[in-house]
């Protein structure tokens, strides 16, 4: 193994290890060695999000967010194992998650970025979509109705699967009861 891949693995299991004491998530993280990493305490490994290279963990921490994570799942770059995107979205506490921004030692974690600076981008799949891309809100600043409307038909059905029901017919999300489902 490299010195630069190794590296990389140390830093991921630093930031992860910080990141896991804020999130408290009850799943784990299995790196592209094979290696698994505890997102919060006690938290199982039956549910994995499996990252495929290091220059997902470079995507994550230049663009932290919920959509970074779903774009690099869409793009092949992360994968749940052992449960569905939306068992493992479950997981972790939702508000936390939006305050874990504010919460991690941003000095800790810009340090511990060294390594992946320059790695590849994760999914050269994204950028040829255009996913990576601000959208203006006019046409008349250039925005491009007909691209946005295929990047949704152009998106696949696993996608979808994780928002719409067993038919894939959209829903109000309107639950009555706590334990109802999409269907």
């Amino acid at each position: 193994m490299s010195n630069l891949a190794e590296r990389q693995l140390q830093a991921t299991r630093e930031i992860i290890g910080h990141v896991a004491t804020k999130l408290e998530a009850d799943l784990s993280l299995q790196l592209w060695n094979g290696e698994v990493l505890p997102l919060g305490p006690g938290a199982r490994d039956d549910i994995r999000i499996v990252v495929k290279s290091p220059g997902v963990i470079r995507r994550i921490l230049l663009r932290p967010g919920l959509m970074t994570l779903f774009e690099l799942y869409a793009g092949g770059d992360v994968d749940i194992s052992g449960g569905s995107m939306l068992e493992a979205v479950a997981r972790w506490d939702h508000i936390k998650a939006l305050r874990l921004p504010k919460t991690v030692d941003k000095v800790f974690i810009a340090r511990k970025l060294w390594p992946f600076l320059f790695t590849a981008r994760a999914s050269d799949k994204i950028a040829a979509h255009g996913w990576d891309k601000q959208v203006e809100d006019r046409i008349e600043k250039g925005r491009d109705d007909k691209s946005l409307v295929s990047f949704h038909y152009d998106v696949s059905n696993d996608f979808y699967k994780l928002f719409l029901d067993p038919e894939m017919v959209y829903s109000c999300a309107y639950y009555a009861r706590e334990n109802m489902d999409l269907a």
